[in-house]
């Protein structure tokens, strides 16, 4: 992180790539930057690194600084919405002080999304966020974090999560995870939403591991919320402690809304009162 780059102008993010590598042997890689300054708005194209184009993969992202870019520390806003980004490694990096999310995929599906050894800190909008515009018909899978913290993020009025998954069909995995808190204004810590329809229709989520995370600090609505899903049972939870401080009477360290199934917290440790509430309608971010 001794080299410095800036973005060109304003409303242009600091780097751009428009396609990935081949496979995975042949990838795109970014290594060994601090990456700043990107100006002009908080959207897309103000960011400090951007994917645009059709469905790309193959990227590797090792010791990079994304910090103080108006908008995204890193987005994927790839097109059209049946697009998908392949085969992501980040590891060593940090994201922090950025206009909106720390890392954001728009409206497309992710398959493969690898993050180590990394910080999200002081980001205004969601620390780490897949498919935040919501496409009903993305899938995301293939995520797996392994020592990773967030801290401070989502200074926006009721900004969702630190963590926030749309569509989490696949499998996630999360190890030596840390939700440290927002500042305030966060309803969530980890926020894995199957689908904003009946329970009835609802998917079931995927195998999703959660192994040594802690949910601490202030969230408005809950440390951890699963949303319309029709079964929880590839939920597994080892280690998990939830000591979230949560300013509303009516809310508590886990959310379930619009869901069924069993959900097997194995030997998760809850502080405080209340430690868990439910929501009937799937519809219910808050």
């Amino acid at each position: 992180t001794n080299t410095i780059i800036t973005a060109a102008s304003s409303g242009t993010s600091t780097v751009v790539y428009t396609a990935g590598g081949s496979d995975a042997s042949n990838r795109q890689s970014l290594r060994d930057l601090r990456v700043t300054g990107a100006t002009g708005g908080t959207g897309n194209n103000n960011s400090g690194i951007l994917f645009s184009g059709g469905s790309m993969g193959y990227f590797t992202i090792e010791n990079i600084v994304s910090t103080n870019n108006a908008g995204h520390g890193l987005v994927s806003n790839l097109a059209p919405a049946s697009a998908t980004l392949t085969d992501v490694i980040i590891t060593g990096s940090a994201f922090s002080n950025n206009g909106s999310a720390g890392i954001r995929t728009a409206s497309h599906s992710v398959d493969g999304f690898n993050l180590t050894n990394s910080t999200f800190t002081s980001n205004s909008g969601l620390g780490l966020a897949f498919n935040t515009s919501d496409n009903a018909t993305a899938q995301i899978g293939g995520v797996t974090l392994n020592g990773v913290t967030f801290s401070g993020n989502i200074s926006g009025i009721n900004n969702t999560a630190d963590l926030y998954a749309f569509r989490m069909l696949g499998n996630m995995s999360l190890t030596n995870v840390d939700f440290l808190g927002s500042t305030g204004r966060g309803l969530f810590g980890l926020y894995l939403l199957g689908g904003y329809v009946n329970q009835a229709s609802a998917p079931a989520i995927g195998t999703v591991i959660l192994n040594d995370v802690t949910v601490s600090g202030t969230y408005t609505s809950a440390g951890i919320s699963f949303l319309g899903y029709s079964n929880l049972a590839g939920v597994s939870m080892a280690d998990v402690v939830l000591n979230t401080t949560v300013p509303t009477a009516d809310r508590g360290h886990m959310r379930l809304s619009g869901v069924a199934g069993t959900l097997d917290l194995g030997n998760t440790a809850f502080g405080g009162t209340c430690l868990l509430y439910t929501s009937p309608s799937p519809r219910d971010r808050g």
